[in-house]
């Protein structure tokens, strides 16, 4: 997992957390989203 894989699940996880899903529930689906590439995380590029 990249680290940019990494931030994404912890800001996805933070934000299902705060809308009141549980922390191990919120955990699983980041976790497995990013695995099966339904989120993707955006690396800012300087264009």
């Amino acid at each position: 997992m990249t680290v940019a894989e990494k931030k994404a699940k912890k800001a996805y996880k933070e934000n299902l957390i705060s809308q009141g899903i549980d922390k191990e529930l919120a955990e699983i689906m980041a976790k497995t989203f990013i695995d099966y590439g339904i989120i993707k995380p955006v690396v800012n590029g300087n264009c």
